[in-house]
């Protein structure tokens, strides 16, 4: 089935953070792309408050509301808009964090590299708008005591990296990070779906080990056509919970569970129960 050029934009906010962050990066993503029609979700999370103002005027933006005051997780609202947006007909899905500015024609530029790279024969799950603190991610596997592998993610290492043009640069990887990334519909319809369990951060890992079970590789676009504005936009409250250590050491664990893999550094992950402890295993066969 051969589907339009749309792109879905999916902004998470949780009313914790600055409301004007989320106002500047709508403001910036209506000049990204040229050429393509796009549809954007804003999911609000955090204690219920009027948020009309976020859309008002606004006829091409589409508000989901969630009241999700104890949970700052990410995996179960990004799980629900990928559902969402695979009963659409958008080839394009994209997460956009809400303190990410987008330049002018960025979209259109980085999606024009995803597609020279599947014109060499590569399999592309997604493209990164790189900032200056962006870097390509390897993954890397190394065995441990007990057989038990251990992932790392080696940051800044690119596979290779093709120059087309000045501004039109890329490095493809293992996996790129979600801040400001383009997933295409096939990938997403080959099984490379976000898992709904993973609280913050962690999430972005296992789909990219997933997609590269699956023969995928990550494209990061190089070009500089994106600002981070994080230190403007964090909050106390919000990055005490994102950061806090039960929820990085739970990811930690469902990663194992899920992959038979020590995630030593997902998210800053580092195991401090013994191995057997860390790692569940099935109960044993009943006679």
């Amino acid at each position: 089935m051969r589907y339009d050029e749309g792109i879905t934009v999916l902004i998470l906010h949780h009313t914790v953070r600055p409301r004007c962050c989320v106002r500047r990066t709508l403001r910036a993503l209506s000049g990204a792309t040229a050429i393509r029609p796009f549809l954007v979700e804003v999911v609000i999370q955090g204690p219920a408050e009027d948020v009309t103002w976020l859309v008002r005027g606004k006829t091409n933006f589409e508000l989901v509301r969630v009241d999700n005051h104890k949970n700052l997780g990410m995996g179960v609202p990004i799980a629900a808009a990928t559902e969402r947006f695979l009963k659409r007909d958008h080839r394009w899905m994209m997460r956009l964090d809400d303190d990410m500015l987008l330049r002018k024609g960025s979209i259109d530029l980085a999606i024009e590299s995803m597609l020279r790279e599947q014109e060499h024969g590569t399999k592309v799950d997604r493209v990164m708008i790189a900032n200056k603190n962006s870097k390509p991610v390897g993954l890397r596997l190394e065995k441990r005591e007990g057989d038990i592998p251990a992932l790392h993610l080696d940051r800044g290492k690119a596979l290779w990296s093709r120059s087309v043009r000045p501004d039109l640069t890329w490095s493809v990887s293992d996996f790129v990070d979600t801040g400001c990334t383009i997933f295409d519909r096939a990938a997403l319809e080959d099984g490379c779906m976000p898992d709904p369990r993973f609280f913050v951060g962690s999430f972005s890992v296992d789909f990219g080990w997933n997609a590269l079970q699956r023969g995928y590789l990550s494209v990061m676009y190089e070009g500089s056509k994106a600002d981070h504005i994080s230190r403007q936009c964090r909050s106390i409250e919000h990055e005490s919970v994102r950061r806090g250590e039960s929820h990085v050491r739970e990811n930690g664990r469902i990663f194992a569970d899920k992959w038979g893999i020590e995630p030593v550094e997902i998210t800053g992950y580092k195991r401090k129960l013994p191995l057997e402890k860390f790692v569940r295993t099935a109960p044993p066969d009943k006679d």
